[in-house]
This record gives structure tokens, sequence and C-alpha cells, in this order.
């Protein structure tokens, strides 16, 4: 998958149903006013980034329906926001 970060404001983005497919980009680490980030039903592979502990103001990811794999990463727990995953 290909994205490119233009802006940093975002705080909501929904990605919902797109057919993405490959790793989920450690790109939106740079969104740091995400609030809402939601992938569900793609075809997103491999393991879920460490590197979104970085979106400080995150309170709802979801990344269900897609083919990801490993576990859930430790460092998600430190996203004192996150209300929903």
């Amino acid at each position: 998958m290909n994205i490119f970060i233009i802006e940093t404001e975002y705080f909501l983005r929904s990605l919902f149903s797109n057919q993405l497919s490959g790793t989920i980009p450690t790109q939106f680490v740079y969104l740091t006013n995400l609030a809402w980030l939601d992938l569900v039903y793609n075809e997103l592979s491999g393991t879920i980034p460490t590197q979104l502990e970085n979106i400080r103001n995150i309170n709802y990811l979801d990344l269900s329906s897609n083919q990801l794999s490993g576990t859930i990463p430790t460092q998600l727990g430190y996203l004192t926001n996150l209300a929903q995953v």
C-alpha cells in the first residue's frame, strides 16, 4: 500500500472496505492528531506496527476483518486515550 502523508492535522480517517492490501503503513505515526483510524474490511497483512504507539491522540482503532498475523503489540497499551480497539 502506498500512502503519502501530506497533512499532519487529521482528526478522523476511515479507510473502511477500500480493498487496501499489503502491510499497515508506519507513516500513520506522522498523523499526530489522528483520533480515529478505521481499516476494517481490507486485505491488510503482516503484523501490527509497534510504531502506532506514537499516535498519542488516537481513541479508536479498528483493524478487524483483515489478514493480520502475530499478536497485538504491548506498546499499544501506552495509548492512554485509546478507548476502543
